[in-house]
């Protein structure tokens, strides 16, 4: 084999360590979720659970977490932005892209695939 050869194999065990790496991370996600802007509760990223929050003034959320990542499944709000957001998974490259946030009902959600 050429040095060439070399290279090209270490840098492709280079690229399957560093992924290998990516995908073990996923496991210590998190997703918070917050009422009025304090920390309500923290959940496993990519475990599936459903979350309802059920506020003393009548408003009720509720957050739906699966393998593909977190909805707010259903609101009491008027706008329903929250809910027509659709599914976040928190892999995108995008400012913001990992939330999910219900203004009138004072209800945000973090999402965290992995440790970061």
């Amino acid at each position: 084999m050429k040095k060439r050869d070399f290279i090209v194999i270490g840098i492709v065990l280079a690229a399957a360590a560093l992924a290998a790496l990516a995908l073990a991370g996923a496991d210590g996600g998190v997703v918070n979720v917050y009422l009025d802007g304090e920390l309500y509760r923290s959940l496993p990223y990519g475990e599936p659970a459903v979350l309802r929050i059920e506020q003393d003034t009548g408003e009720v959320n509720v957050i739906r977490i699966t393998e593909q990542g977190v909805a707010m499944e259903s609101s009491t709000c008027a706008n329903q932005v929250c809910v027509h957001r659709g599914c976040v998974s928190g892999v995108s490259h995008i400012a913001g892209d990992n939330w999910i946030i219900c203004l009138p009902n004072r209800v945000s959600v973090e999402v965290l695939p992995h440790d970061l």
